[in-house]
């Protein structure tokens, strides 16, 4: 019996393990996908969820707090898409803009990710992610492509599900999952 699991852009190798594996008909019991997001699963939800998010934001900030932070993010996200224009460029734009940035590695990894598509997976998943922000959907975009898609919430931020109370959390939540896959039937 095989279970697969990973965490952030792990999870899209796990993921893709478990489909070859199905693939060559193998039973992969579970694939746990720890804060993994499909990176072409369409993560957000439209517009009016957008609307509602940000006017919350508002109220719970305040006009001047809300506008500075909207303002640096919208720089940040400018930064990020002209970063990704010369990283797809490839050659020797890729390779000065890795040089120039501060976390090499998380960028080749992005991007990497950013390529990735991922096919059908028809096993069971657990999907274990962070505490929603902003519009995102609780799938994080893995529905259309993962029909046996289970979504437990771990009310924590990303790297906070590597401190305790999470761990513990995690590994129960987790553990209780596993058991019912074991003694799942085999189809």
């Amino acid at each position: 019996m095989l279970f697969r699991s990973g965490f952030c852009a792990g999870g899209l190798l796990a993921y893709e393990i478990a489909r070859r594996l199905e693939a060559a008909g193998e039973r992969v019991a579970a694939l746990i996908l720890l804060d993994t997001m499909n990176p072409h699963g369409g993560r957000h939800t439209g517009f009016a969820a957008w609307l509602r998010d940000h006017r919350g934001q508002l109220a719970e900030r305040g006009i001047l707090r809300y506008t500075s932070e909207k303002t640096g993010a919208v720089v940040n996200w400018l930064d990020r898409r002209k970063l990704d224009r010369r990283i797809a460029q490839g050659g020797d734009v890729w390779s000065k803009a890795l040089a120039e940035e501060r976390n090499p590695g998380f960028l080749e990894l992005r991007f990497a990710g950013l390529r990735y598509h991922p096919g059908p997976f028809n096993g069971p998943v657990l999907l274990v992610r962070s505490a929603l922000t902003g519009r995102q959907r609780p799938d994080f975009g893995w529905k259309p492509v993962v029909p046996n898609l289970d979504v437990l919430e771990l009310k924590s931020p990303h790297l906070g599900f590597f401190v305790e109370p999470q761990v513990t959390r995690l590994a129960e939540a987790v553990s209780q999952y596993l058991r019912g896959a074991a003694n799942a039937p085999m189809g």
